[in-house]
């Protein structure tokens, strides 16, 4: 099947108007993500903060942010400042969609492009397809359509500025709406030279609303796999896998797999026009009720009902190492119906997989590769009676027919508790000291072949033969902030479980933590001791003397420096090894004494020196050093 998805050139530069430089000042805005379907898919993430050129980042920085959520952009950190996103409304309903065509290369409107009434036509037929794909809890109304609009011209040297040309429809829709169900498509006579035929965000764009930008294609196919972007969806793939990691021999299934963009016939976010959702689509969407789903930890039989059916168990998921194995069972009925065509891709069961450990970035999201289990006859499905086996597991299909297929799948019995590396272990962190506690972060890394569904976090004392008393943790933490006593010896451990039940309990190496509350190092400028019962130790080394330094040297693998924060206090720069790290500022309306105001930590013990010096005549102070072994 060729999909009209994938139409046109591979390039795609001059798709945006250049970005700012990440690493700037900084920028305070809201994050959008696109992804232009060209043949190899682009996915851009930005910070659109008003006036200002947006900023392009990294996507793996912005891992698990919802586009349309308004973020801090500090130094390549992301930072939510909102739940924003569609996702924040709930994709049920009824959605909105507002269609704007424009053109600027000619003087009229060029020949052969669609009427407003065939524009039309094509957008309504968004609800046909999503009204039957999702039984009715996805609808699409047209609000308008806009006469034929010329606007400027792009820039020179791209192909179409996306920012410009969603300011220009805007200007000439009208307000769009921004319930997280209002879709604005800006259609454009064919730029073959962009390489795309359909962009579109995952979510919602930089004012509340979905876009979608149609490169000369407003086939159902572009549309609706755009309009499927906007609800979040990623695409649909296939996978080209073979023998070895020279690529000899292709067979169904292996660990030497090459991503195929789009090459999934069955869904519409790959190369299908129309089609069911997978299974996998409906869940992500939150269409697939918890008993339509089963994940299988062991050898099991089971019975999955058609796609198409609004009921039965529709999927089973499969983990095996960084993979999750997806199996469902299509057949020609419905939205399905030419699935046995001579150039279907077949109806049966399929397996589709998820592959954490891809690195590419718009494969490493969560998209699926769809298996060929013939790769010679580009037949996927497996039939009743066929089977696969490798990897440790197999899937056999003992039998089918129109309300469901009979199912066993193999796997290994998986007896490892999970596995914790990097092993947990405490660092410093901000906040408020006392005489008998520091605050730290106990960080630590989880893996295992199966879901973790039990966590927690305890503390052993040195010297203590009491049991650790362990606290309950979110399945997905892998940090906590807590407190560590001071001038003793902290172990932390980590007891996770997998949903198969195994369990086991990791320590982490002791940490002593040295508190100093009157440390007496190298002091130069005029500095002199304040005392109060307040301060760490009854007193603080305080100056007003601009320049004024004082310089400690210590074995550490974190280091902390403890002041008071009033208003009467300036800012202090921090050299780390003669090199500045940091500017803090004391200053503070209200009176705090006691406050842990700067830390460093380094991946292994050393000799460090860390040097605070007064940057005004205002009153900086040392009330203690902290560090950890």
């Amino acid at each position: 099947m060729t999909s009209l998805i994938t139409a046109g050139a591979v390039a795609v530069a001059g798709l945006l108007a250049p970005p700012a430089t990440a690493g700037a000042a900084g920028a305070d805005g809201v994050l959008v993500r696109t992804i232009a379907d060209s043949p190899v898919p682009v996915e851009r993430v930005r910070v659109h903060a008003g006036s200002r050129t947006p900023v392009e980042i990294d996507p793996a920085a912005a891992a698990g942010i919802a586009s349309g959520t308004r973020v801090r952009l500090r130094g390549g950190t992301v930072t939510p400042l909102s739940s924003g996103g569609a996702s924040a409304f709930g994709i049920t309903g009824t959605h909105h969609v507002t269609v704007v065509p424009v053109y600027w290369a000619t003087t009229s409107v060029p020949s052969g492009q669609p009427t407003t009434a065939q524009l039309k036509t094509s957008a309504q037929a968004l609800d046909g397809y999503w009204n039957a794909a999702t039984a009715g809890k996805i609808r699409v109304a047209v609000a308008k359509v806009t006469a034929w609009k010329k606007i400027a011209s792009p820039a020179s040297g791209r192909c179409v500025d996306i920012d410009a040309l969603e300011t220009a429809a805007k200007r000439i829709s009208g307000s769009i709406g921004t319930s997280g169900r209002d879709h604005l498509i800006i259609y454009f006579p064919q730029v073959s030279g962009c390489g795309w035929s359909g962009l579109a965000t995952l979510g919602a764009g930089m004012s509340g609303d979905m876009v979608m930008w149609l490169n000369g294609s407003s086939h159902l196919q572009t549309i609706g796999h755009e309009f499927g972007h906007n609800l979040g969806l990623r695409h649909s793939n296939g996978a080209a896998c073979y023998n070895n990691a020279a690529h000899q021999v292709q067979v169904p299934l292996s660990l030497h797999c090459d991503v195929v963009g789009y090459d999934d016939e069955y869904d519409i976010m790959g190369s299908r026009a129309t089609g069911y959702l997978s299974a996998v689509h409906l869940g992500e969407l939150g269409l697939l009720p918890s008993s339509a789903s089963r994940r299988l930890v062991k050898t099991s039989t089971v019975t999955l009902a058609p796609v198409s059916a609004r009921s039965g168990l529709r999927q089973v998921v499969v983990p095996m190492g960084r993979r999750t194995y997806h199996l469902e069972y299509r057949t020609a009925v419905g939205l399905d119906a030419g699935v046995d065509d001579e150039y279907g891709p077949g109806a049966g069961v399929i397996v589709r997989y998820i592959d954490l450990s891809l690195n590419v970035p718009y494969e490493n999201w969560g998209e699926t590769q769809l298996v060929t289990f013939s790769p010679a006859s580009e037949r996927v499905a497996l039939a009743a009676g066929e089977s696969w086996s490798g990897l440790g597991m197999s899937f056999a299909v003992k039998a089918a027919s129109s309300t469901g297929a009979t199912v066993t799948i193999t796997q290994p019995a998986d007896v490892t508790a999970p596995t914790v590396n990097p092993k947990p272990r405490a660092v410093l962190r901000t906040g408020t000291v006392s005489t008998t506690v520091v605050p730290v972060q106990v960080q630590w890394g989880l893996r295992d072949t199966h879901e973790i569904t039990g966590l927690q976090l305890a503390r052993r004392l040195g010297g203590s033969t009491a049991a650790p008393s362990f606290v309950k943790l979110a399945t997905w933490e892998r940090g906590r902030a807590v407190t560590a006593t001071a001038n003793r010896s902290n172990t932390w451990l980590i007891k996770a479980t997998d949903e198969v039940g195994n369990t086991g309990v990791t320590s982490g190496a002791a940490t002593k933590v040295t508190l100093n509350k009157r440390p007496s190092k190298t002091y130069k400028g005029k500095w002199k001791t304040a005392k109060a019962a307040s301060y760490l130790g009854g007193s603080e080394q305080v100056t007003k003397a601009k320049n004024a330094s004082a310089r400690f040297t210590v074995t550490t693998r974190s280091i902390g420096w403890i002041a008071t924060k009033d208003k009467t206090r300036g800012k202090a720069a921090v050299y780390i090894d003669g090199k500045k790290v940091a500017t803090i500022n004391l200053y503070k309306s209200s009176r705090k004494t006691k406050q842990l105001v700067f830390t460093r930590s380094w991946s292994k013990p050393g000799k460090h020196t860390i040097t605070i010096v007064n940057l005004s005549k205002k009153t900086v102070g040392v009330d203690g050093l902290v560090h950890l072994s």
